[in-house]
C-alpha cells in the first residue's frame, strides 16, 4: 500500500518558543466547515539532541450545554494528537493526586500544584451551542509563564468537532516549534475493496475514510499536488494500458496526464506544480521523463540500460 502525505501550513501567532523535531514531514490540511490557510511544504528538522518532550495535562472540557457531552471525546482526541504530535508527554492529573474542579478554567493552586508535579503545559475549555454551531473555547496555559499560552475560539457544526481538537493540537504544536503539526493532515492511500484496488483518502488518525476513484480495477500510487487539491496516480481505468491520472478531490473532477505506449508509473509534481516526473518504458526500457503540465511537452532524464522506476 502507497501511502502519500501532505499538510499545508498555518499562519498563527508567533511562537514563545521554538524546539527542533527529529522528523521530516510533508503536510496537508483539508478542513471541511473551519477556515484553512494556503499550502507549503513543511520540513521539520532536529536542532537539539537532547530534545524531551513537554508534559501536558488536558482537563475536561465543560459541555453542560452541549447534547450527548461531547467533552470527554474532544479531551481524548485532543490528548491523542498531542503524543502523536512527538512533542508532547500527556499526563493525567488524578494520577498526580491533584484534585480536579470538575472542568472550567482551574484554581491558581492547581496550576502551581501541577508546575510542582512537573507539569509544564495545563489545557482546558468550554463547549457551547450557538443556534446550530459548536462553539469551542480552548485555553492553555505554560506554568513557566505568568500570562496565559493562549485563547483560542472555534465554531463549526458539531460534525467537524473532531477537526476543531485537530486545530487546537496544531496551534499548541506551533506555540512550541514554530512549525505547523500533523493533526489536519489528510492520507492519500489505496485499498482492495471487492477485488479491485480503489484510491482512498482519510484524516491523518484513521478517521473519515473516503473513497476517491470507484474503477472496479486498479489503481496505484497516489500523490498529492502541491496545492493539495487534486491527487495523480497510476490507474489501470481502460484495462488496456496504464495510464497517469489527475483526480480533484473536493469534486471527483478527473483526467488523463499521460496515456504512452508501455508503462506508465509513480508520477510526482514538481514543488512548483508545473511539472510531472514519471516512470515510462514507451522506448522500450523504464525510463524518467517530465511533462510540462501546461503544454504536454515531454522532457527525457534518463538513458540507463536497467529501469528507472521512481522519480520521487
Amino acid at each position: 500500500m502507497r501511502i502519500s502525505c501532505s499538510r499545508s501550513a498555518d499562519k498563527g501567532d508567533k511562537p514563545g518558543r521554538r524546539l527542533g523535531v527529529g522528523v521530516g514531514l510533508t503536510l496537508l490540511l483539508m478542513l471541511g466547515g473551519i477556515g484553512w490557510s494556503g499550502a507549503a511544504d513543511v520540513f521539520l528538522e532536529a536542532t537539539r539532541p537532547d530534545f524531551q518532550k513537554i508534559p501536558v495535562s488536558v482537563m475536561r472540557f465543560q459541555d453542560a450545554e452541549v447534547p450527548d457531552h461531547p467533552g470527554d471525546r474532544f479531551a481524548d482526541v485532543l490528548r491523542a494528537d498531542l503524543r502523536r504530535s512527538q512533542i508532547f508527554m500527556v499526563t493525567d492529573l488524578l494520577k498526580l493526586g491533584l484534585p480536579l474542579n470538575g472542568g472550567g478554567p482551574p484554581e491558581p493552586g492547581l496550576l502551581k500544584q501541577a508546575a510542582e508535579k512537573g507539569v509544564t503545559l495545563v489545557v482546558w475549555g468550554t463547549m457551547t451551542l450557538r443556534g446550530g454551531d459548536l462553539v469551542l473555547e480552548g485555553y492553555a496555559h505554560d506554568n513557566g509563564s505568568s500570562e496565559g499560552l493562549l485563547g483560542k475560539r472555534y465554531v463549526g457544526t458539531p460534525v467537524v468537532m473532531r477537526q476543531m481538537a485537530h486545530r487546537l493540537a496544531d496551534e499548541l504544536v506551533y506555540r512550541y516549534t514554530g512549525e505547523p503539526g500533523i493533526a489536519r493532515t489528510k492520507i492519500a492511500y489505496v485499498s482492495e475493496r471487492q477485488g479491485s484496488r480503489e484510491v482512498f483518502v482519510m484524516d491523518y488518525d484513521g478517521y473519515a475514510p473516503r473513497q476517491v476513484t470507484a474503477d472496479g480495477f486498479i489503481n496505484l500510487m497516489p500523490h498529492w499536488s502541491p496545492d493539495r487539491r487534486y491527487l495523480v496516480f497510476t490507474s489501470y481505468r481502460s484495462r488496456e494500458r496504464q495510464m497517469i491520472d489527475l483526480v480533484e478531490v473536493a469534486s471527483g473532477k478527473r483526467s488523463t496526464l499521460v496515456a504512452l505506449e508501455g508503462l506508465n508509473i509513480t508520477p510526482v509534481f514538481s514543488p512548483d506544480g508545473t511539472l510531472l516526473a514519471f516512470s515510462t518504458s514507451q522506448d522500450g526500457n523504464a525510463e524518467v521523463y517530465t511533462m510540462d503540465v501546461r503544454s504536454g511537452a515531454l522532457r527525457r532524464l534518463t538513458s540507463d540500460s536497467a529501469g528507472d522506476l521512481s522519480p520521487s
